[in-house]
């Protein structure tokens, strides 16, 4: 293995079917199913001291990140699980079309 991935968008965005966890034991994962990647506007970030929570507008409740997104990015986009927002895919510039991601 060479990289390590520490979250489950790192998962997502990895092309590789085979995996090793944290205990030795190896992994098999395959993408089966298309999930909603929709575009949301930020409307604020707070800062903490180990990480930052995103409000995102049309959602109901906030994000925790490990790092803020820079002052640049005013758009995240959003993987939705069964209808509702689940993780922020990635921070943007400028709004981009909602498509979808295969998990």
């Amino acid at each position: 293995m060479k990289f390590q991935i520490d979250d489950y968008i790192g998962l997502i965005k990895h092309r590789g079917k085979n995996y090793v966890d944290s205990s030795g034991r190896h992994i098999y994962y395959e993408k089966t199913q298309y999930t909603p990647l929709i575009c949301h506007k930020i409307m604020r970030v707070e800062d903490h001291l180990m990480s930052s929570t995103v409000w995102l507008k049309d959602v109901t409740f906030s994000f925790k990140v490990k790092r803020p997104p820079s002052s640049k990015k005013s758009w995240a986009q959003v993987l939705y699980l069964n209808g509702l927002p689940w993780l922020i895919y990635e921070f943007l510039e400028q709004r981009v079309e909602d498509t979808r991601r295969k998990i």
